[in-house]
């Protein structure tokens, strides 16, 4: 079956109708005419992949990996890094009108991106037996990989090693990041642009293009009066040494890193929801970079309730960033940018600036 694309939406697909049903069509841009194959079907959604492109975009290019469509690793291998960064601000744009009903413009600055190339610090490796590698796309059998052009030359020459598997002990999984210093492939700590970290706490994979998330929020950051939420290792409560700060964090392994990158900050180690009863004093900026699910239900109430200046959000899935925007009263979005973490990948990352209307 032929399919013209009309546009892109989040996960990586193109979407086209075919008669009175939506399609949404793997490895298509838009624009691109595909000749289909029909993979399954839910309701009057139908699911595509393209199996020939008649038309092609001027996004699209020759993935980088020969493991690309085997190796369920990545999944938009096949656009390019300014393609890839174009179409996901796109996707954000949409979200925020379509399930943020957002009823005006919101500016939105160039978005960033880099080198897809050696851009990754941080990988989790999968054992069977001695095989070391990536999930097969769509399945659970572990594929062999001895390179990935996506992970840095550190993280590929440990891919490299024929005893790699040895490392992995009795586990099945094995998380490694990669610091200035060496690598760290447990609670062992490395430095990383001036931070501790370990594998085990959450850092930001993209060593191109973690600066400029930085530089965003401090240069968006105003007041002397700072909460960080989800607060992480301290990833922007390290930015403020001068500044009041409070950080919430609930994970532990993350929480023994805060306090190292971010000495000067009042830790508070829960849940945000239940933090969000004690704050008495008017915040300035409120920064939330929550996990993929985004906030709970009661969480954008709450910190509305505090009358902040200004609210950053760091979002890694804009469906729930556009949801969670409605919930926010008083405030309105004045600023947009997406950083293209995860060149290769559909995964997005964003940054929305909300101001008191």
């Amino acid at each position: 079956m032929q399919l013209r694309i009309e546009k892109y939406v989040s996960g990586g697909y193109g979407l086209a109708h075919v008669q009175n049903s939506v399609a949404f069509v793997e490895n298509a841009l838009p624009g691109e005419l595909c000749e289909c194959r029909e993979i399954r079907k839910m309701g009057k959604l139908s699911f595509f992949y393209a199996t020939k492109i008649i038309e092609k975009s001027e996004y699209r290019e020759d993935p980088i990996c020969p493991l690309y469509g085997v190796c369920g690793g990545c999944d938009f291998l096949h656009v390019s890094e300014k393609g890839s960064a174009m179409l996901k601000e796109e996707s954000v744009r949409e979200n925020l009108k379509r399930i943020g009903k957002v009823s005006y413009e919101i500016p939105f600055l160039p978005p960033e991106f880099g080198k897809k190339r050696g851009y990754r610090i941080r990988v989790r490796l999968h054992r069977s037996g001695k095989t070391v590698g990536f999930f097969r796309k769509d399945g659970k059998e572990v594929i062999p990989v001895t390179s990935c052009p996506l992970l840095s030359d550190r993280l590929n020459e440990f891919l490299q090693k024929e005893d790699a598997w040895k490392s992995f002990g009795k586990r099945d999984e094995l998380s490694l990041f990669e610091g200035d210093d060496g690598l760290s492939s447990g609670q062992n700590i490395v430095n990383c642009f001036g931070y501790s970290v370990s594998a085990h706490a959450f850092f930001q994979s993209n060593r191109y293009l973690f600066p400029s998330l930085l530089s965003f929020v401090e240069e968006n950051a105003i007041g002397s009066f700072i909460v960080d939420l989800y607060s992480g290792v301290g990833t922007f409560s390290r930015l403020f040494p001068q500044k009041d700060v409070i950080a919430v964090e609930k994970d532990s392994n993350a929480i023994a890193l805060l306090g190292k990158n971010a000495p000067w900050a009042d830790i508070f180690s829960q849940d945000v929801a239940s933090f969000a009863l004690r704050i008495k004093k008017r915040p300035d900026t409120v920064i939330v970079d929550p996990p993929r699910v985004g906030l709970s239900e009661t969480v954008p109430s709450l910190i509305s309730s505090w009358k902040p200046r200004r609210i950053i959000y760091i979002s890694c899935d804009s469906t729930t960033l556009s949801r969670d925007i409605g919930r926010f009263q008083g405030y309105k979005a004045t600023k947009g940018k997406v950083f293209d973490f995860y060149p290769g990948s559909s995964h997005e990352e964003s940054a929305i600036i909300l101001d008191e209307v």
